[in-house]
């Protein structure tokens, strides 16, 4: 008996509606091999790929690959060093590295930490766990900042998407990157998946924008929801998202199930403006008296304004 290796198969046999020449040649010349020789010699075929939907229907058919194992990425309790080795991370932000913003780090930590490191007392209590959290506010306020620290702080993976990346020049490739994307999470569980800027592929269907009106962005909405929706409460994933325009989006992505904690991420106070000061690196060159009041006074002032004002 003969045990053949093909490491990344999806290269050699990908879908033939996004092959080229070349490789349909290749598809076809592979399929003759598997349905002739190799049908009836000792020959053990095993293929490995980390894109199992890249690959032609046609390779998966009974007397071919006709056998399918998935190897899914160790938790926690099973092999901590196999989780921290993948590629997908686990962010080295924290909370103490956001200063300011008690209120909504305890509603971000109730939202997500605790479902997690709660788990026994809320299937015991029968607790909901919310699957999706919005943060919405003012842009330049550390709400993607927040969700990697949430991810730190809880050791989940995080796979986080800008969301205006999403749309492609190619029919059906934006639906692809979302299913891809929700299959990575299950498979990197505990994970969160965070879209910044969500309302670019989330927006009102009401919308009359040049992607609505092509179809694009209402297939890549169902998408998302359809995804969501699949979430289960034992998966281990949590999908949160941040906008600066949360009355853009789309209604139905607001019911139950799916964005249904919505936080706010609102302007620093006086004194959460002076503990930025206090926390910035920048201060490291600075006078232990300058910067920290003045800042402090600017009324308005958003995180990022005030983190340029310390530069000069």
């Amino acid at each position: 008996m003969t045990l053949l290796v093909v490491d990344e198969v999806d290269a050699v046999c990908p879908r033939r509606d996004a092959a080229s020449v070349a490789q349909l040649e290749t598809i076809n010349s592979f399929l003759s091999v598997l349905d002739g020789p190799m049908a009836h010699a000792s020959v053990l075929l095993l293929a490995t790929t980390n894109r199992v939907d890249a690959i032609d229907d046609a390779m998966r058919r009974p007397g071919r690959f006709d056998t399918e194992l998935e190897l899914e990425v160790p938790n926690l309790e099973t092999r901590p060093s196999g989780l921290r080795s993948t590629i997908v991370e686990i962010p080295k932000k924290r909370w103490s590295d956001i200063a300011g913003y008690a209120e909504t780090k305890l509603q971000i930590q109730q939202a997500v930490e605790w479902p997690l490191k709660y788990k026994a007392l809320f299937a015991k209590y029968k607790l909901n766990c919310r699957r999706g959290i919005l943060l919405y506010g003012p842009p330049g306020n550390s709400k993607t900042s927040m969700a990697k620290a949430v991810a730190g702080e809880s050791y989940m993976n995080f796979l986080g998407v800008n969301s205006s990346e999403v749309f492609s020049m190619w029919v059906g490739e934006s639906e692809r990157k979302i299913r891809s994307l929700f299959a990575k999470a299950r498979t990197f569980a505990p994970s969160i998946i965070f879209f910044d800027e969500i309302d670019a592929i989330g927006g009102s269907r009401g919308s009359n924008s040049a992607k609505c009106s092509s179809g694009v962005e209402l297939r890549v909405l169902s998408q998302l929801l359809s995804e969501m929706d699949g979430i289960d409460s034992s998966e281990s994933v949590v999908v949160m998202a941040a906008t600066n325009r949360p009355s853009d989006l789309d209604a139905a992505l607001l019911r139950p199930g799916r964005f249904d904690a919505l936080i706010y991420v609102g302007l620093p106070d006086r004194a959460e403006r002076a503990a930025l000061c206090k926390a910035s690196r920048d201060l490291q060159v600075l006078a232990p008296f300058a910067g920290c009041e003045c800042t402090a006074a600017r009324s308005g002032c958003t995180c990022s304004p005030a983190r340029r004002g310390l530069r000069g």
